[in-house]
């Protein structure tokens, strides 16, 4: 297997575990029905949506055996989309 398939594959395990979808999905669900603050809404979206799209932005880099100042800069774009990405989940508990 060819290191950049490695660490994408890594990337993506990684998005996908506990600090990611399957962690945010837990939150969600413990969560279900509550209230939920600002705070807490974060916490679920940056586990899940957020964590998709810096795996992606990072596996690119990877794939095209990029350096580190380049998965910098991507972690950097993917962080400067969070923002912009609306959560149904905050869509949901807000109303």
């Amino acid at each position: 297997m060819r290191r950049s398939t490695r660490s994408v594959c890594a990337i993506l395990t990684h998005a996908a575990g506990h600090a990611g979808i399957c962690g945010g999905q837990q939150l969600d669900l413990e969560w279900e029905g509550r209230s939920l603050d600002r705070d807490e809404l974060m916490a679920i979206h940056l586990r899940k949506t957020s964590a998709l799209i810096r795996a992606a932005c990072l596996m690119g880099v990877a794939a095209a055996g990029g350096t580190t100042e380049h998965a910098d800069a991507a972690q950097r774009y993917a962080d400067a989309l969070r923002p912009g990405m609306p959560s149904r989940s905050a869509t949901i508990c807000s109303t």
